[in-house]
């Protein structure tokens, strides 16, 4: 009947299948979503409000060495060795009530795990939190890093010892050298009318090759220092590191008629001996580089989002582009001895050093048109607390 607000038999069918359906929908939905959690190679574990286990999954049976009967209901930090239980409970309810989620568990470190026999191995670990049906649950996504870290330790170590071989070798060998050099002008001066233009000429040959040499094992030990020095942040002027590397650089800036220009820059939290480093050596670069110019170097500074940019840029000969990032690699020179003298490792330490620094650094340039080399500086601090 028209108007009537009863159900014809062929709506209440359709609800039903309907109904069934959704029903049937969710059943799959949950057997996919279990065997999702059963297969992952990494663990999940799932506890409540109560920080209870409440899922535990084959591959934390695998890592923690412990059953799921064994692990299900009971407190989480049974998972973690004694020294970090306390305070363990307030960190997670903290997290609940912090709206940025999901994240790292601990984004500084890595958290620390402890398996059924009472081995303890390190854990990279992420975790967020849910509600349903009105009860919070946490869920956190575990992976046993123990090989990774092992590696990093043995890398480090590796590291260590090569920083230590070449403070060695170039302490070592900078002392004989300097006495063949010695030995060298000594003949040159003593002897020299005695012998032959040729001969002569060796001797010039070889002292000037001993002198390359040394300078050589001085960059060599400079490199090593730069990452044996700690890294200490503090707020620095870059007007004023700027300036100190200017003044180091006296004698060439005087010499070669160089005129350097610089935007007002930032101050930024950062290691001020690394930052005076790494300006020298970009303006020493593009003094050298001017191939019979006056030199002119301009120094500028912009934001990018959570870091600086800062930029060095010369009126030098320009690199082409195929050696962009070669030139950043030690001892690749681009040109001869007599053309440009150095080491080889000017830009290396620049690279060392903006990475040290947790920056970048690359170069914009193309033959005859100079060069402009830009590094970052992370500063996650907004100058400008209006900027949205």
């Amino acid at each position: 009947m028209v108007g009537s607000n009863k159900t014809c038999p062929q709506q209440i069918a359709a609800d039903a299948m309907a109904s069934r359906s959704r029903q049937g929908m969710n059943a799959v939905g949950e057997v996919l979503l279990r065997r999702v959690v059963e297969t992952a190679t990494d663990a999940i574990v799932v506890i409540d409000e109560d920080q209870r286990i409440v899922l535990f999954n084959s591959a934390a049976e695998r890592m923690f060495g412990r059953s799921r009967q064994s692990a299900e209901g009971t407190s989480i930090v049974e998972l973690l060795p004694q020294r970090f239980r306390h305070g363990h409970s307030d960190r997670v309810r903290r997290f609940g009530e912090d709206r940025q989620q999901p994240r790292m568990m601990s984004p500084e470190r890595l958290v620390v795990g402890l398996r059924g026999n009472g081995e303890e191995f390190p854990i990279e670990a992420s975790i967020s939190a849910s509600e349903v049906h009105g009860r919070r649950f946490y869920a956190a996504i575990l992976r046993d890093v123990t090989e990774r870290e092992r590696n990093r330790a043995a890398l480090m170590q590796s590291n260590l010892d090569l920083q230590q071989f070449a403070f060695a070798a170039s302490h070592d060998m900078r002392s004989p050298l300097r006495s063949v050099s010695g030995y060298l002008g000594l003949l040159e001066s003593r002897h020299a009318g005695a012998l032959a233009p040729a001969a002569r000429e060796m001797i010039t040959r070889c002292i000037a090759a001993v002198g390359q040499l040394d300078r050589l094992t001085e960059e060599l030990l400079s490199f090593a220092r730069i990452s044996a020095d700690p890294i200490e942040p503090v707020e620095v002027d870059c007007n004023s590191a700027l300036a100190e590397s200017l003044r180091l650089l006296e004698h060439s800036v005087l010499e070669t008629g160089a005129t350097i220009e610089a935007s007002e820059l930032p101050s930024i939290r950062v290691d001020r001996h690394q930052l005076v480093r790494l300006f020298q050596n970009l303006l020493d670069n593009g003094i050298k580089y001017s191939r019979g110019r006056r030199p002119q170097i301009k120094v500028g500074a912009s934001r990018r989002n959570a870091e600086w940019v800062l930029s060095v840029a010369d009126n030098g000969i320009g690199i082409d582009k195929q050696f962009h990032q070669r030139i950043f690699e030690t001892f690749k020179r681009l040109h001869t001895q007599q053309e440009f003298p150095g080491t080889g490792m000017g830009l290396a330490m620049c690279r060392r050093i903006a990475d040290r620094l947790g920056g970048t650094i690359w170069v914009e340039s193309e033959p005859g048109q100079g060069s402009t080399f830009f590094f970052t500086i992370p500063d996650p601090h907004d100058p400008d607390p209006t900027t949205p």
